[in-house]
């Protein structure tokens, strides 16, 4: 057993390891990552004692298995994921390993963990073996809960956020060996991603355990391990419906010989690529209208999308974060206790769902700028605004509304705890009510898929 200290929250967090004895000469070792299934009671403290006494369902012979903790029972989302990617630099600080040999795989809950690792992170892994799970939202709520869901548009696109099926096109070069109970109900993930990856042309490794349940069959569990290892690696490349892109290659590690030159095709458009060399690659490519050219690094000072400023607000919350406290006096007494309200619960919620104590600042001890106009170095700084709110109201744009039904709100919703709103954002605009209507709720600007929790007040509208 070992831990790190999260980076996210400064919390302890746990993970397991199965160590084999060391390969012959200096050679490193394969690394096995397993995600685990649901518990309802794995806390730290069982799964410390699970590890102890279980080396789990797959031991290859020369790997290591790294069993991640993630959190309790989050599918390895959000810091769950953070989590997973400091557990390998972790283990990386003790023990040499092979950068070309880390596999991904998980059963259940952890084929769902499985499922998004390998899509959302596909360059990473040698290949993948999720064994039942789920892969989507959609259906395998109306397969497990019987819902069928009419969500409004922004809710689905949040989903995609961890929907493998929407990225099934990533495993173009990542083998993945999928496994299921051929009366498991939790089949249906696998038989979701084989249909997403048949429309990118791309064929998936089923095995399936005759007459088996939730669980793996013995005869299946060894062919799974017998078809990763026959698996090789090629590259492929292909691109659709972006503006700019990277091609990014580590020190030495670019899978191409020096010569003929490589080329790249985007979108039909045949472009020469710098010849590869020993050394780090970073080719980078910008769109404009129809034409592909390459470009130079993005200017960090300009406001452009990229990693971690991209939203919705999830980016946040999976690196270091801090809480910083109220105050001052806020121009409406509503608006100050929702906020209020809104930090103890942000608090309460963080330590309930991810298992760690968010932390949390006095203004004067941080350099953020934020806030209304009522802090001092808001009031200095603050540039013309389309969203200026004073002490009476706020105007977006050519509109002027009453300041305290300006707020974001969160709102229960089918066992998703939504967050309604902007966050940061110092209006947002209420549709209008019909006459003799009470005021409408705030409409959503951004969101994050949760996990079902207790009901919460609803916030955000105000007497």
């Amino acid at each position: 057993m070992r831990s790190f200290r999260s980076r996210i929250d400064g919390s302890v967090q746990p993970y397991g390891l199965v160590v084999p004895p060391a390969p012959a000469g200096s050679a490193p070792y394969r690394l096995d990552i397993w995600f685990h299934g649901r518990g309802e009671t794995l806390s730290e403290v069982n799964f410390l004692a699970g590890r102890l006494k279980d080396p789990g369902q797959f031991t290859p012979p020369g790997a290591i298995v790294l069993h991640v903790y993630n959190r309790y029972c989050n599918a390895a989302r959000f810091a769950g994921e953070t989590d997973v990617f400091e557990a390998i630099d972790h283990v990386k600080r003790f023990y040499p390993i092979d950068p070309d040999r880390v596999v991904v795989r998980g059963f259940s809950m952890g084929g769902a963990s499985c499922w998004g690792f390998a899509t959302h992170h596909a360059w990473m892994w040698a290949a993948a073996a999720p064994g039942a799970g789920f892969s989507e939202t959609a259906d395998f709520l109306k397969v497990f809960q019987n819902e069928t869901l009419r969500p409004p548009p922004w809710e689905q696109t949040l989903w995609r956020l961890y929907d493998a099926t929407e990225h099934a096109a990533n495993l173009f070069n990542v083998p993945v060996v999928a496994y299921s109970g051929e009366i498991d109900r939790q089949k249906q993930a696998a038989d979701l991603m084989e249909k997403a990856m048949a429309g990118e042309g791309l064929s998936l490794t089923h095995i399936i355990g005759p007459a088996t349940a939730h669980k793996y069959e013995p005869d299946a569990k060894a062919r799974v391990d017998a078809e990763l290892d026959e698996k090789e690696r090629t590259l492929r490349a292909t691109t659709k419906g972006v503006t700019a892109l990277s091609f990014v290659f580590d020190q030495g590690r670019v899978p191409f010989e020096g010569k003929p030159p490589v080329a790249i095709v985007l979108d039909g458009q045949i472009l020469a690529a710098p010849r590869a060399g020993s050394g780090e690659r970073v080719w980078r490519f910008r769109k404009t209208g129809t034409t592909w050219a390459a470009a130079l690094p993005a200017d960090p000072s300009t406001l452009a999308k990229r990693h971690g400023l991209q939203g919705p607000i999830d980016d946040a919350f999976m690196d270091s974060f801090l809480f910083v406290r109220p105050t001052g006096t806020a121009l409406h007494t509503n608006v100050a206790g929702w906020v209020a309200g809104e930090m103890t619960r942000a608090i309460g919620e963080w330590r309930r769902q991810f298992r760690g104590d968010a932390r949390v600042s006095e203004p004067h001890e941080s350099e953020a700028l934020r806030g209304d106009q009522q802090r001092v170095h808001v009031a200095r700084v603050r540039p013309p605004q389309q969203c200026a709110p004073d002490a009476e109201a706020a105007r977006l744009g050519r509109g002027r509304h009453p300041d305290p039904r300006h707020a974001p709100r969160t709102r229960r919703h089918r066992r998703r705890r939504v967050l309604r709103g902007a966050v940061g954002s110092p209006c947002i605009r209420r549709p209008l009510a019909r006459r003799g209507e009470p005021p409408r709720p705030t409409p959503a600007l951004h969101g994050i898929r949760g996990r079902a929790g207790p009901p919460g007040r609803p916030l955000g509208r105000f007497p």
